[in-house]
């Protein structure tokens, strides 16, 4: 092994502080200690599928094109969860195969459906359970449940009547998850020598999203019993993190430790249908107010949807009229979320089958005027709501691969606050998340560490996402493709690393060349455990 990748979902310094490190994580502390650290920018939004596709290709969400959990079809109007078919340029993982480096990947999101790789795969975040083929070569599917029977990318939860019961239950069902990880990563290890391992924890994103007041440095003495079971369940991550710096340390290997994003408290849910209805953008169905809780419960049942645990973010694979849109009379709508964005759709004539508003002149007059008023909507506190509308030229460039997938507008909230498509009155435009609910969201700071052999000590460093590909194909001497948006991280090194650039461009993914869809099933079970997560 030359390059060990520890991935962290969800990991914040404003979780793994010095004093969680230095009296829990030992192992974690002595490589913060012995390497280069820093603030880890996410992608915009900082959505976890987002992000990890950003870090597997270096590109931006605007050229690789997984946009979030799910996709809107303008020809049809109907929406799907996104996978791994959807990115647009090869990744990291197929480059390197190209050029014979062989790779380990446990628990990687959105790399499901699998391709063929050099080395060995299992799908992390997005994959269809246990049943589908998670694995590649489809062989280590059979061999990993024969040793780990109730294998998942993540605990499986169960929700508890008992608070202090539901933490214990959190808690064991953590540990137990970052164990298989490990053992998953050891039996691929076992069976090929790899030049590249990337083994990805998830359950330290679920922590965050239901148990932030718990973990979070700022408030979890406020709640000793419960911030002591979580202590324990970062101690046995740890114990997992020290088994794969033994790997590592074996073949005198680099090491990084990431996360796709941070955390912070969710603070509120913005409805920006309803304020799309109420400025007249947007009509709904005549008999939806009566008749939403008897079908929102309906439509759940039907796509698989698990037993609410948070507030609820919509059924985000309800098709657009199943949510009470009217499309024939609608001019413009939120489909899909990005945690915490939104993804809003002008309804635009010759484009949907339902196009109400004319291309050009009226289109471009609608994307101000709604621009104008997200901009201009306030909160209680007289702040704004939104910190930007941009399309997706203004976010990405210019050369934007995945317009439809992204909309006309993506709407980007202030900090603490998630868009939801749902379009439920009983609680208005702006549901304020009270301070006792635990519950958190996504920050765009992550965490980055790397250490190992002419790696600065003790020193520190900002890096993009996007720069952690350019980064081991330049550890590993392999060529970098020329269309990445990342950068070499030379300011970590003791001596710059010699950069060669790739003779052909190779910038058409295998993968995008033709998208697969998920079965029912699989976009069932992916929406269940997503919902469960606290992402739905």
């Amino acid at each position: 092994m030359k390059v060990l990748i520890i991935g962290l979902d969800g990991g914040t310094w404003d979780v793994l502080d010095d004093c969680l490190l230095e009296n829990h994580m030992p192992n974690l502390h002595k490589l913060k200690e012995r390497g280069c650290c820093g603030i880890l920018h996410s992608t915009e939004p900082p959505a976890s599928p987002v992000a990890w596709t950003s870090f597997l290709t270096g590109c931006n969400p605007g050229k690789h094109g997984v946009t979030g959990f799910h996709y809107y079809s303008m020809k049809d109007n109907t929406l799907g969860v996104q996978n791994s078919t959807h990115c647009l340029v090869p990744n990291m993982y197929q480059q390197l195969s190209r050029q014979g480096y062989r790779i380990v990947s446990i628990n990687v999101p959105w790399t499901f459906p699998c391709y063929e790789i050099n080395g060995i795969m299992a799908a992390g975040l997005g994959f269809g359970g246990i049943k589908s083929d998670f694995t590649y070569p489809p062989d280590f599917r059979g061999e990993l449940l024969a040793k780990i029977p109730d294998y998942d990318f993540c605990g499986r939860i169960e929700k508890k009547k008992d608070e202090y019961e539901q933490i214990i239950q959190l808690k064991n069902v953590y540990k137990n998850s970052f164990r298989q990880k490990v053992l998953a990563a050891k039996m691929a290890n076992d069976k090929i020598d790899c030049d590249l391992m990337v083994v990805q924890f998830h359950d330290t994103d679920g922590m965050n999203h239901i148990l932030w007041k718990y973990v979070c440095a700022a408030s979890r003495d406020e709640y000793p019993v419960y911030r002591d079971e979580m202590f324990e369940a970062f101690e046995s991550l740890d114990e997992c993190v020290g088994e794969l710096l033994n790997l590592a340390e074996r073949d005198n290997a680099a090491v990084f430790v990431i996360s796709d994003h941070g955390g912070d408290r969710l603070k509120a849910l913005i409805r920006a249908n309803l304020f799309l209805e109420k400025w007249g953008y947007l009509k709904t169905n005549s008999a939806w107010g009566k008749s939403f809780q008897k079908t929102t419960e309906k439509i759940r049942k039907k796509l698989g949807f698990a037993t609410v645990t948070r507030p609820v973010q919509g059924f985000a694979q309800a098709q657009p009229e199943k949510l009470g849109i009217n499309l024939k009379k609608s001019q413009a709508f939120m489909l899909h979320t990005a945690i915490p964005a939104g993804h809003l759709y002008i309804n635009l004539k010759g484009r949907q089958p339902t196009g109400t508003v004319e291309p050009g002149e009226e289109y471009n007059r609608l994307i101000e005027k709604l621009r104008r008023k997200f901009l201009s909507v306030k909160g209680s506190d007289d702040k704004p709501l939104f910190v930007r509308v941009v399309t997706p030229g203004e976010l990405y460039g210019e050369n934007v691969k995945a317009s439809e997938r992204i909309g006309d507008l993506i709407l980007l909230p202030r900090q603490g606050y998630e868009l939801t498509i749902s379009c439920s009155k009983r609680k208005g435009p702006v549901e304020i998340i009270p301070d006792k609910k635990p519950i958190g969201t996504h920050h765009p700071n992550g965490i980055f560490i790397m250490a190992g052999d002419g790696v600065k000590p003790a020193s520190e460093c900002k890096a993009n996402i996007t720069d952690i590909a350019p980064t081991v194909y330049a550890l590993l001497n392999a060529e970098i493709p020329d269309y990445l948006d990342g950068r070499v991280l030379q300011e970590t090194l003791t001596k710059p690393l010699d950069i060669r650039f790739a003779k052909e461009n190779n910038e058409t993914s295998p993968c995008g060349e033709k998208v697969f869809k998920l079965s029912q099933n699989e976009e069932q079970e992916v929406n269940r455990r997503l919902e469960e997560l606290g992402y739905l």
